[in-house]
């Protein structure tokens, strides 16, 4: 199970494609440089955090007190030593506010044991703070956004952008993120936060590739490369081999995939006390939505008035053509009424 090599094919012919890896997965990044780029991704005010800790001082001083905790999620708190707590800030609902915060962490691996400890690592952390938590990860090889999901139904708690391994994509994100400032709404905050760190998690072989895999391995394609080749005097071999293996190799899981079924892995992670915040924003999600269903009722009566009123001026308008002609004027009023 991987997921990190989706995007990036090994070079070949001596040609190799530099991609700058984002600046924050060297061993030299400190909490002001993750500091910096919440700055720069507009989810922060403040130069410095307000709590800077390991995570068990984070649970057990900071978390609700009454949580209970299993050896499993323990031995987890132990082992994560470097986090850094932004101070919370609130944002409207309906009816109170939702207090939110940003909490980044340095998960210290790579591949599927950052996506298991990062998912660890928030489920956690929901039980022991209440409200809205955003999460910002450095692995050994990535960064990803994370944050508490608000789903009634139970399944899915949490949730986590793909791996960010490019500086120009890092910096992509934290552009479109800059836009959050722009709301003081939760709902508006919290829906926008989850698209943009989640719109490119289902992304899978391009659609051109999908095709391909589609109509099998072609003879006539591997005849054709070695025409090439003889014409050229030119060993195709590793084009040929390169072909084979597209239809050869195992497929890749998604990394949604992946992220459920690292989320099903530990869904024993889960808090039992009643959550007050949670409860706020299913009574705002109700209220919203009854809102907009009295909106479109209202939008829907007002439509068929206007239509009944369009009705009967065209018909003032066509009995009042036939009052000079008595007769055409009763065939017109039977015809109406079904006479």
């Amino acid at each position: 199970m991987g997921y990190y090599g989706d995007d990036y094919e090994e070079s070949y012919d001596g040609y190799e494609e530099r991609i700058e890896p984002v600046n924050l997965v060297a061993e030299g990044c400190t909490e002001s440089d993750i500091t910096d780029a919440l700055l720069a991704a507009g989810l922060i005010s403040e130069k410095s955090p307000k709590l800077l800790c390991n995570m068990e001082k984070l649970v057990y001083v900071h978390g609700n007190p009454n949580e209970v905790y299993s050896p499993a999620e323990i031995q987890f708190i132990e082992s994560i030593d470097k986090v850094c707590v932004y101070s919370d800030f609130y944002m409207n609902l309906n009816k109170g506010s939702m207090a939110c915060r940003v909490i980044a962490a340095r998960i210290c691996c790579d591949g599927d044991n950052a996506l298991k400890a990062c998912v660890s690592f928030e489920k956690i952390i929901d039980k022991a703070l209440d409200g809205f938590n955003i999460f910002f990860f450095v692995t050994d090889e990535s960064v990803l956004f994370g944050c508490k999901v608000f789903d009634k139904s139970g399944k899915r708690d949490c949730t986590l952008s793909r791996p960010i391994m490019t500086q120009m994509e890092f910096e992509q994100i934290q552009d479109e993120l800059s836009f959050l400032g722009n709301s003081n709404e939760f709902m508006d905050f919290y829906n926008y936060f989850r698209r943009v760190i989640i719109c490119s998690n289902s992304k899978d072989d391009d659609y051109e590739m999908l095709i391909i895999k589609r109509r099998g391995l072609q003879f006539a394609y591997l005849e054709e490369i070695d025409d090439l080749g003889r014409e050229l005097g030119i060993d195709m071999i590793r084009e040929k081999e390169r072909y084979r293996q597209m239809f050869e190799a195992d497929p890749v899981a998604s990394f949604t995939t992946l992220l459920e079924e690292v989320e099903d892995s530990l869904s024993f992670i889960k808090s039992n006390r009643v959550n007050t915040y949670e409860m706020l924003f299913e009574a705002d999600e109700m209220m919203r939505r009854a809102e907009e269903a009295e909106t479109e009722n209202d939008r829907l009566a007002v439509q068929t008035e206007l239509e009944n009123a369009s009705f009967n001026d065209e018909i003032d308008t066509e009995v009042e053509a036939l009052l000079d002609d008595p007769e055409e004027m009763i065939k017109l009023l039977k015809k109406r009424k079904g006479i």
